[in-house]
């Protein structure tokens, strides 16, 4: 069962891969929604059943998906940067 909520305070995180890790093999599953601060960098996709709220500066290297089959999700963004990750 995942989380209910993924928040990541405004200038206080960054995520950060090691030991090989890639962007494009990470993925965060949430069960309502998820907020991602000023400021901080998200490796990997964001699944979250309900919202994705991208606060103005945060960055994501992945996707940024809301919604379920049944259900439709919805997204804020605010000056952000959203990139495709690569797989090597």
């Amino acid at each position: 069962m995942p989380a209910s909520t993924l928040t990541l305070i405004t200038g206080s995180c960054n995520v950060i891969l090691i030991n090989g890790a890639q962007a494009a093999n990470i993925f965060w599953q949430v069960g309502s929604s998820a907020t991602i601060g000023g400021g901080c960098v998200l490796e990997g996709s964001i699944l979250a059943d309900t919202s994705i709220t991208l606060n103005a500066g945060a960055r994501v290297n992945g996707r940024s998906l809301a919604g379920t089959v049944t259900a439709t999700g919805a997204q804020t963004m605010d000056s952000n940067k959203v990139r495709l990750p690569t797989c090597n």
